[in-house]
């Protein structure tokens, strides 16, 4: 199986203070791998790593087996993202905020903007000012310009934010589409436990800027518990302070 997502080491640091620390990991090419954390704990941070939103202070990141740097991001045009709250030209329409971005692209890609704005349930909505648009509308544009030129991979930080219990249930049905149909490896965090342990292969929990567990599909499935729950004690486990004599030693 080809690896379509390689880190190998990659920190950040800013003014310095580690935002990401050591992180390596390896994603499948039509994996889901969804990733757990609490504010703060480095997961929008790791997803412009891989975006080259911002470069790493050490490490390296292969997407599609290319090497990102500044000087090498011709690859990013295969991937699709979403991250924090997506930004448009309010005074123009759906269909033509998404022009602009396929033609920033490849003007190919023109051609799927009503199927894919159907696809999010827009598609009554195409010609109207995205300035109209409630926050679930805009949010749901969002996705349908990281979707619209079919990426290999999609990074999707908190995608379901401000969307209603249908709209979830919509992008859930998208996503797994999606990575059926077309083998779309997908990346994506959120806060809402229950969602991501509905599609995700493999679930990552980020804390202060590491990795501190990775628990696949078999470990998910063994689990007596819910994802939720399973967070909360992994997360509480590595909080508490480590003493590693015993009592007869300190006596």
């Amino acid at each position: 199986m080809t690896t379509a997502i390689i880190t190998e080491n990659v920190s950040k640091t800013i003014n310095q203070k580690d935002i990401v620390k050591d992180i390596s990991i390896e994603v499948e090419q039509g994996e889901i791998l969804g990733i757990l954390g609490r504010n703060g704990a480095g997961k929008t941070s790791l997803m412009k790593l891989l975006l080259n939103i911002v470069s790493p202070t050490t490490g390296t990141i292969q997407l599609l087996d290319k090497t990102v740097t500044k000087e090498n991001n011709t690859v990013l045009g295969e991937i699709g993202c979403l991250i924090e709250t997506p930004v448009f030209y309010n005074q123009l329409t759906a269909r033509e905020n998404l022009e602009i971005h396929c033609l920033y692209i490849d003007e190919k890609y023109c051609e799927n903007i009503s199927a894919t704005l159907t696809l999010v349930g827009l598609g009554d909505n195409e010609n109207e000012p995205v300035s109209s648009f409630s926050l679930g509308m805009k949010q749901r544009l969002g996705i349908a310009r990281a979707v619209v030129t079919k990426p290999k991979i999609l990074i999707l930080d908190e995608p379901i934010n401000g969307l209603d219990p249908i709209g979830m249930i919509d992008v859930r049905n998208i996503l797994l589409e999606m990575n059926q149909k077309h083998q779309t490896t997908i990346l994506i965090s959120s806060h809402i436990i229950t969602e991501l342990s509905q599609i995700a292969s493999r679930i990552i929990i980020m804390e202060e800027g590491r990795i501190i567990q990775s628990l696949g599909q078999d470990e998910l499935d063994a689990e007596q518990r819910s994802l939720e729950e399973v967070f909360i004690q992994i997360i509480q486990d590595y909080q508490k302070p480590v003493n590693t004599l015993t009592k007869e030693e300190n006596q």
